[in-house]
């Protein structure tokens, strides 16, 4: 039984982490799971000793693309390298996060089911608000798609074509690698 006021098992378990400059993203892409990835990210690069790299475990089915928009920023401009090891399940804007990991860093487990496809939205409200959410669909289009060939060295024309055409593409980690989603297959845990 642990004491009233010592850690819990949690809180040692995050501590350990930290000490080794590496933290589990798990779960939706969301407002709480992305702010502590982002505070993490802060505290790594303002620490007075920075690390070689930084490394962020993911497993997620995805969630919202502003959030992940928010991670990534952070991410592309981090004094230190954030190495992304992607386990379980790595899917829509996790893939897309996942995706803009240091190249030549970012690692999938053998059996990690990978999925990235066109973004979804529910639009509703009056023709103007409509036509307005509809530039800002073609804006989050064009970032993911510029994101996609910045950091997978790819054309334009692959990621409309292979990556992100109407219907989902579910890749084995073999097939991630190919497209340069990936880099790596995780041979030990980082």
């Amino acid at each position: 039984m642990i004491p009233d006021g010592a850690m819990q098992i949690e809180d040692v378990v995050q501590l350990g982490l930290l000490n080794h400059h590496t933290h589990f993203l798990v779960g939706e892409i969301d407002d709480a799971n992305v702010g502590r990835a982002i505070q993490w990210i802060l505290y790594e690069n303002n620490n007075t000793q920075h690390p070689e790299h930084l490394t962020l475990y993911m497993n997620s089915g995805g969630g919202d693309l502003y959030n992940a928009f928010a991670l990534i920023d952070i991410i592309l401009n981090s004094k230190i390298p954030v190495w992304t090891v992607g386990i379980g399940n790595i899917m829509s804007g996790a893939a897309l996060i996942f995706a803009c990991g240091a190249r030549g860093h970012r690692y999938l487990g053998k059996h990690t089911g990978i999925m990235i496809h066109q973004f979804t939205s529910s639009i509703e409200g009056k023709e103007h608000e409509i036509a307005a959410s509809m530039h800002e669909m073609d804006l989050c289009r064009e970032r993911v798609n510029e994101l996609l060939v910045k950091q997978c060295k790819i054309t334009d024309k692959t990621v409309r074509e292979k990556l992100l055409h109407p219907s989902d593409v579910w890749m084995t980690a073999q097939e991630a690698i190919q497209y340069h989603l990936a880099d790596k297959l995780l041979t030990s845990i980082i």
